[in-house]
């Protein structure tokens, strides 16, 4: 895979939601939430989402959650 491939799949991934991309990765785990690599990717997913936001104040109960399920998991 070159460099071009590998940025077009950034931006697709980027461009999708966080719940678009959840619910490909649902399908993708044969709709069986309870598998853990699905629950892995919607936690990194999720992780990736929250540093998106820029303001701390709003993105702090976000990173607070994310530690939460991280230490969980």
């Amino acid at each position: 895979m070159d460099t071009a491939q590998k940025i077009e799949i950034q931006k697709t991934t980027i461009e999708l939601g966080l719940w678009e991309q959840i619910k490909e990765d649902w399908i993708t785990h044969g709709r069986d939430w309870t598998k853990p690599g699905f629950q892995a990717v919607v936690v990194q997913r999720f992780g990736v989402w929250r540093m998106q936001i820029k303001s701390l104040i709003v993105r702090a109960p976000f990173s607070f959650l994310y530690l939460c399920v991280v230490l969980f998991l």
